[in-house]
């Protein structure tokens, strides 16, 4: 056996470690520990003829590098990149901050080992160049990144998805369902540039990293009121920064998407809903009567984890179209809903007939916010509370002069 480096120049450098040849180990010892005439010899915190870990591992993953992410939570290794503001680098992917590559030499991000047997998908947002000054380059398919897993602690690396620049110069969502191979007791992933052109050259950047499993709810509920962050509840996949609190005269706490200059999200985790269910919110765009067409919340739908989206209801005003039924379709403008409203839509055969995901959206800018409360998705409440109170857990709480059917003196 030889190693050899037929070209070199002063800084170039290299080592080597662990050498050895002989007969194989089981599993390589998991990339845990170190081959000995077959036999394992594992790594401390790893036991076992395969180098198992000792303690138990975690089956999910969030990374959404924000002010107060610790990159060694989820990360073992992270080579000519680091986490910046939206404001740097490859700009805002989803939001706020960016684990952003643009070093000289490797450029990769491998995740800690997950046991994901039970999960079923990685998904993520990406930018390769784009013509910002320092995300930019990225020519060739070979200066793109590879999504790439490894059940042997790093030994050897197996195809997710290769992403070619040309298809990424702005960010872009992936979800990858995981195949089975990768659902392993010991699973880790890594994204990895194998070619660039140099230091300040075909950069790259990740956002909002997700290692998780459908979940298939049968309903949503949330009033903000028993949480402390907003995502707390675990009904939700993504809110993009939002925050708890007061908001438009509301009587009590609502989640407010207001101060940010990227798009603002609000979305569900995936749901199986049956025909005849309802969506039901109460909405405020802009906290104002005066009426404007542009930075409008859309609610949207999904069907295949967040790829592809469209409106729940499309808007319709020519009279040969509608049938009569002149509607704006699910989208809400400041003026007409710049008051607290509630909001009730019937679930069609169409919606239901697949998993699917919900999706308030308002396009960015500082200026432009919106408020979303009671939120309940789920089985009808009797006469959907004649729109005079809201369900939770299919019974009515009606609003302040209602009771039942009446209302008050």
């Amino acid at each position: 056996m030889r190693l050899r480096q037929s070209e070199w120049g002063p800084l170039d450098t290299w080592a080597v470690s662990r050498i050895y040849v002989g007969q194989h180990c089981p599993q390589h010892c998991s990339g845990h520990g170190k081959c000995e005439e077959g036999v394992c010899s594992c790594d401390p915190g790893y036991t076992g003829s395969i180098c198992k870990p000792r303690r138990r591992i975690d089956e999910t993953m969030q990374a959404d590098f924000g002010i107060r992410y610790e990159p060694d939570s989820d990360f073992i290794d992270i080579f000519g990149g680091e986490v910046i503001g939206g404001d740097k680098g490859c700009g805002t992917l989803l939001s706020g901050e960016t684990l952003y590559f643009s070093d000289n030499g490797v450029r990769e991000a491998q995740t800690k080992d997950l046991n994901t047997e039970n999960e079923d998908y990685i998904e993520f947002y990406l930018r390769i160049g784009g013509g910002l000054p320092d995300c930019d380059g990225g020519e060739t398919p070979e200066e793109g990144v590879v999504l790439q897993y490894s059940t042997d602690g790093g030994t050897t690396w197996k195809l997710l998805r290769e992403m070619t620049p040309e298809k990424f110069r702005k960010a872009k969502f992936v979800h990858v369902v995981l195949p089975e191979d990768a659902r392993s007791p010991l699973t880790r992933f890594r994204w990895w540039q194998p070619f660039h052109s140099g230091g300040g050259t075909d950069q790259w950047a990740l956002d909002e990293i997700r290692v998780g499993h459908y979940e298939g709810r049968r309903t949503v509920e949330d009033n903000f009121n028993t949480q402390l962050n907003a995502i707390d509840k675990g009904v939700w996949s993504t809110i993009t920064e939002g925050i708890l609190g007061k908001y438009c005269q509301n009587r009590d706490r609502a989640l407010i998407l207001a101060n940010q200059e990227n798009d603002k999200f609000v979305v569900t985790k995936d749901l199986n809903l049956e025909a005849g269910d309802v969506i039901q919110f109460r909405i405020n765009v802009g906290c104002s009567n005066q009426f404007r067409w542009d930075h409008i919340v859309m609610l949207d739908y999904s069907h295949d984890g967040g790829q592809t989206w469209r409106l729940l209801e499309d808007p319709c005003y020519q009279e040969n179209d509608c049938d009569g039924k002149y509607t704006e379709g699910t989208m809400y403008y400041s003026g007409p809903h710049g008051y607290w409203q509630t909001v009730v839509i019937p679930v069609t055969e169409e919606l239901a007939m697949h998993p699917v995901m919900l999706r308030w959206w308002q396009q960015g800018g500082y200026p432009f916010n919106f408020g979303l409360d009671d939120v309940y998705v789920g089985p009808p409440c009797e006469k959907n509370c004649h729109r005079n109170g809201v369900c939770e857990q299919t019974d009515c709480v009606c609003d302040e002069g209602f009771k039942g059917e009446e209302k008050l003196n």
